[in-house]
């Protein structure tokens, strides 16, 4: 399979992934792109400085499967740099046909700093919503750019 037939279908699976964030009375709310901001997390998001969040994660850099330990500490290190950043951190989880895995859903948080940390843990995309936009799909892999753009995608200021 070629590196674009790849992007390809790896950004179909991120679509139609079924995201979901864990509320503190444990209440799980489900995020899917394209989607209103669910009411739940708007009522969170209107508590912030920001008013943005987003479901990123530090497991399986570039969506190639790592050990669980190394996944385990890059998603400690993770919170901790969500945490510096004075984000509010709920847990989450992300997947779809035979993929799952954790996510921090991080509310308050600016978005030049999300796309600092999803370059840091190379991360090929995150989730990105506010109480006023649809769920967002945001791309990090600039090699992606030109093939990949579309409505319902957003990319990341290109590093090249």
């Amino acid at each position: 399979m070629n590196e674009m037939s790849e992007a390809v279908q790896l950004i179909a699976a991120y679509r139609v992934a079924r995201c979901s964030v864990r509320l503190h009375v444990g209440r799980r709310v489900v995020l899917r792109v394209g989607d209103a901001c669910p009411s739940e997390l708007a009522q969170v998001l209107a508590c912030t400085e920001a008013g943005l969040g987003a479901l990123i994660t530090a497991w399986n850099p570039f969506s190639r499967p790592a050990a669980r330990d190394e996944n385990h500490r890059r998603q400690r290190q993770l919170l901790d740099c969500l945490r510096s950043e004075g984000a509010r951190v709920l847990v989450g989880a992300g997947g779809g046909a035979g993929w799952r895995e954790p996510g921090l859903a991080a509310f308050g948080v600016h978005l030049a700093a999300l796309d600092a940390l999803a370059r840091r843990f190379a991360q090929n995309a995150i989730l990105t919503f506010s109480a006023e936009t649809p769920v967002r799909l945001r791309l990090y892999r600039d090699d992606w750019r030109d093939a990949l753009a579309g409505a319902d995608v957003d990319f990341a200021p290109d590093t090249r």
